[in-house]
């Protein structure tokens, strides 16, 4: 696996105190800066000022969808999603990418699968589906054509 730089910088956007702690401890163990805030409001300050190697939301409840497009469409850093949203049509799934989300990460997500996720979104991938213990994706190249 690739090693991180400590410029990679993540931020993490969760109110939910236990996730944003796991979070924080898989970004650090990677070498990764990790900074977890709880409101869209604070992030879209701190995106305007800071370059995110990642912004990772968590979408807990419908709201947080609303949260999830400002996010991605205020900011140059990809944006990765962690939910518990999941539907056998896929259509939470499409509605994250096309509101320009890179990453698409289902509850629970396992230590291994997240890591592998984040090396693939600093790679330039896109398109990454994490879910039942499947991940997916397309590169930046491969998307193009």
């Amino acid at each position: 696996m690739k090693q991180h730089s400590a410029r990679s910088i993540g931020l993490i956007v969760t109110s939910d105190e236990t996730l944003a702690e796991h979070l924080v401890r898989e970004l650090r163990a990677l070498d990764w800066i990790a900074v977890p805030v709880d409101s869209c409001d604070t992030a879209l300050e701190m995106m305007g000022v800071v370059e995110f190697s990642l912004v990772i939301a968590d979408v807990a409840g419908t709201a947080d969808w609303l949260v999830c497009r400002r996010l991605a469409e205020s900011t140059r850093s990809p944006v990765a999603i962690i939910t518990s949203f999941l539907a056998d049509d896929r259509r939470y799934r499409r509605a994250a990418f096309e509101m320009g989300v890179v990453a698409y990460v289902g509850r629970p997500c396992a230590r291994r699968r997240f890591r592998e996720m984040l090396c693939r979104v600093e790679q330039g991938e896109r398109y990454i589906e994490l879910v039942a213990r499947v991940v997916r994706g397309v590169s930046g190249a491969d998307r193009s054509t």
